[in-house]
């Protein structure tokens, strides 16, 4: 029975210092997306805007970027990124940003729906961990496009009210 006592008293031992060790290797770059849905239609430039924090306090420098999600008639460009965040260095309690991350272009023949992606920042820490990588997921809402009437369309529209409005006034004369 001791020896079980004592066994259970090592497990947990281990399990403390494992949940230890694994807060003190927190993350320590936030990337927070300062827009992560969006809306738009056809022709519509969605631009992503966000913010690096480092809350720990070696300095990090950003190292590159990685995106997954979406479909085809969805055009993702990270030139933003680049020019922005790329080989940026950030110390212990510095922020760098607000700026755009990423734009996502809604091409012709894209189908109305809710689309979801996910983009990641690597950053190599000066703290001995090498290369960590921090995520954020986004989502763009595509609608559909509204048609805009034809001029004679709108003619024809108006004409008729016209028309109705004369009978009105006809009428009044009349009574």
């Amino acid at each position: 029975m001791r020896a079980q006592a004592k066994f259970v008293c090592a497990v947990m031992a281990l399990c403390f210092v494992f949940l230890a060790s694994k807060n003190t290797n927190a993350d320590p770059v936030t990337f927070t997306l300062t827009n992560p849905n969006q809306v738009g239609t056809v022709g519509s430039v969605l631009t992503f805007m966000g913010s690096l924090t480092n809350v720990a306090a070696p300095t990090v420098t950003i190292s590159g970027s990685n995106f997954n999600g979406l479909p085809g008639f969805l055009s993702f460009d990270d030139t933003p990124f680049v020019i922005n965040f790329l080989g940026q260095s950030i110390t212990g309690g510095s922020t760098l940003g607000p700026l755009a991350f990423f734009t996502v272009t809604i091409e012709a023949g894209a189908t109305p729906g809710v689309y979801d992606g996910v983009f990641s920042v690597l950053f190599d820490s000066d703290n001995g961990f090498g290369q960590e990588t921090n995520f954020q997921t986004f989502s763009i809402i595509v609608q559909a496009e509204t048609p805009i009437p034809e001029p004679m369309t709108l003619l024809l529209l108006g004409s008729g009210l016209a028309g109705i409005v004369s009978m009105k006034f006809a009428k009044r004369r009349r009574s």
